[in-house]
């Protein structure tokens, strides 16, 4: 067997990793995932390739002892192991578990570093692309509502019916409190409100939580407001998963006030968002654009800014992508930048057949297959910073995902250079500036801030409470945003989101 010195080995292993530290809720993921529930035939899966070690008294030539770590066997990502003790053994700063191998049978101590947590961060629910407890997957979506009562009785049986796993009961039971803190006890409407839970939920992956607060705080938020809100004659979720603009609107009895077009007399329309939520798509504009006739002035005024706001639109009809139509916008608004970007790509191209002339999916297909197979991983990633630093101002794909595209000799998209496109585009649109004007971003808050019509519901679910804020559009300010990836520069529209500062004026 090798023998290591201690310090050797507690030098190789990280700080941060899933089993050590606390949960945001403040308890340590080890009392969390092991004490609390402690089961020696529990599984667990290793985080990391590491070594299960044992610890023995040495004595030197001189008599003196000193403490020795023995290696007994290695594990390798995703093998699993059971944790012998909830106890964990501390040496300095680093913290072992007593483990068992079950690739091997090998006992020894582990450290906690190495360990993953029992979920993978998707929780329950599935994690970040799930679409649990949306109105739309409940079978909310289109259907109205003209009481608090109504809404939260469908609610519980559409949730029973959907998830009557057991596994699901602590979920229902957190869910359940949310709407008890609400409903029916008797509330008054406010702008900012921290509602407390009646009980505090800390073995719930904050995965599931976030979840929640995504996409059950739309159902929640039509809740409080029917709750709330005593001129609402009755409330209707949109009909649409991918809504256009708003998540449900309300009608009152009141007459129309200034903004409101016929058609939508009395109608308050809310956009459920939590913690921040993620950019808008700028197609949802087109709510505002073909329903509102009172827009017609800013149609005739701002037609230039509408253009370049509507080629960043995607639509399925015409085959408007993401992709697209970054490319599009490159090619007529930065054409010297474009050629700029060209000639350093073919800087590192010895084979004048695979030379590109444009910034297509088809020439960048091509360029990047010969850059994988001829060119060295650093000399790339040297160009691409070079790019990065040069044309885009600092944004772009971070080494680790430029080594892995080389390596796998794949890039979707070729995000190493879409991505940093479409995040410039946004740029562009934000700080350009016409005089005093910066008519893209204006023309985007004039859209928006019309009328008083529309609210904004940010709702934030936590382990003890909900905080809910309703504002106005009229009083927010937008800018453009992009929530594209190096690794998937298409998965997310251009769109816009408030950008946290009250518009020029209001208070």
């Amino acid at each position: 067997m090798q023998i290591l010195k201690l310090k050797t080995i507690l030098e190789s292993i990280q700080v941060e990793a899933n089993m050590s530290g606390n949960r945001s809720s403040g308890i340590s993921k080890w009392d969390s995932f092991v004490v609390n529930e402690f089961d020696p035939n529990k599984v667990f899966n290793v985080e990391k390739s590491a070594y299960i070690l044992s610890v023995e008294d040495v004595v030197s030539k001189n008599g003196k002892i000193s403490k020795k770590w023995k290696i007994i066997s290695q594990v390798s990502a995703g093998d699993d192991i059971n944790i012998s003790s909830p106890d964990f053994t501390q040496i300095g700063n680093k913290k072992f578990a007593t483990v068992k191998s079950l690739k091997d049978g090998a006992e020894g101590f582990l450290s906690l570093t190495s360990i993953r947590k029992p979920t993978s961060g998707t929780g329950l629910l599935g994690g970040k692309q799930s679409k649990s407890f949306t109105p739309n997957n409940l079978g909310l979506n289109g259907k109205t509502f003209s009481s608090a009562g109504d809404l939260v009785n469908e609610a519980k049986q559409l949730i029973e019916a959907r998830y009557a796993d057991p596994k699901f009961d602590i979920i229902k039971k957190y869910v359940y409190d949310c709407i008890s803190s609400i409903y029916p006890e008797s509330l008054n409407e406010a702008y900012n409100e921290k509602i407390n839970l009646k009980n505090k939920y800390p073995n719930i992956e904050e995965q599931d939580i976030n979840t929640l607060s995504k996409n059950f705080g739309e159902v929640l938020a039509a809740i409080y407001i029917l709750q709330t809100n005593n001129k609402a004659d009755y409330l209707k979720f949109s009909s649409r998963e991918d809504t256009p603009f708003y998540d449900f609107f309300i009608k009152t009895g009141e007459a129309p006030r200034v903004g409101d077009d016929a058609m939508e007399k009395g109608k308050i329309f809310y956009s459920v968002k939590s913690h921040g939520g993620s950019s808008t798509s700028m197609e949802n504009l087109n709510f505002l654009l073909n329903n509102y006739s009172k827009i017609a002035s800013i149609r005739i005024e701002h037609q230039d800014e509408l253009n370049v706001i509507n080629s960043l639109m995607n639509d399925k009809l015409s085959s408007k992508t993401t992709v697209s139509n970054i490319e599009k916008f490159f090619n007529t608004h930065f054409q010297t930048k474009e050629m700029s970007i060209i000639n350093k790509l073919n800087s590192i191209v010895t084979d004048n057949t695979r030379k590109i002339t444009t910034l297509s999916q088809q020439d960048l297909d091509k360029w990047f297959e010969y850059i994988c197979n001829n060119v060295d991983l650093n000399i790339f990633v040297s160009l691409m910073n070079k790019i990065y630093s040069e044309d885009f101002t600092g944004s772009g794909a971070d080494d680790k995902s430029l080594i892995r595209m080389h390596k796998l000799k794949f890039s979707r998209n070729n995000g190493y250079l879409y991505y940093p496109m479409g995040a410039y585009i946004v740029r562009y649109l934000n700080n350009y500036k016409d005089g005093n004007d910066t008519p893209y971003v204006d023309t985007l808050n004039m859209l928006l801030n019309y009328g008083s019509f529309v609210q904004q519901f940010d709702i934030n679910f936590n382990y003890d409470s909900i905080d809910i804020t309703i504002e106005s559009f009229v009083y927010k300010n937008f800018r453009f945003s992009y929530n594209g990836l190096a690794a998937d520069p298409g998965n997310r529209p251009i769109g816009f989101k408030t950008s946290g500062q009250s518009p020029s004026g209001t208070q």
